[in-house]
């Protein structure tokens, strides 16, 4: 009985310490855009925002806010893909 008390104490500090983590950091959420492809002269702008040029690979995420967003990819300033897209937290979304 002394054993199962202690376990039950034991878990219950995890799970509480969890979600008061959560709770201090709310606005912490994040997903990540990354394109896999070599890439040259390729410029990409989200939800009709300045151009950025980009970088490839798995090791080159950019982070982003969850959320909805119009993805416009451009080549050489013409535009070659135009896409919406919905991530959540923890998402990550390959182009």
């Amino acid at each position: 009985m002394k054993t199962k008390s202690i376990i039950i104490i034991v878990l219950l500090l995890i799970f509480s310490g969890c979600e008061y983590k959560k709770s201090l950091f709310p606005d912490r959420k994040k997903a990540f855009l990354y394109f896999p492809a070599n890439l040259n002269d390729i410029q990409v702008s989200l939800n009709g925002g300045e151009l950025f040029e980009i970088k490839s690979g798995v090791n080159n995420q950019y982070q982003v806010k969850p959320g909805k967003y119009e993805v416009k990819i451009f080549k050489n300033k013409e535009l070659i893909i135009e896409r919406n897209i919905d991530v959540k937290d923890g998402d990550i979304e390959e182009f």
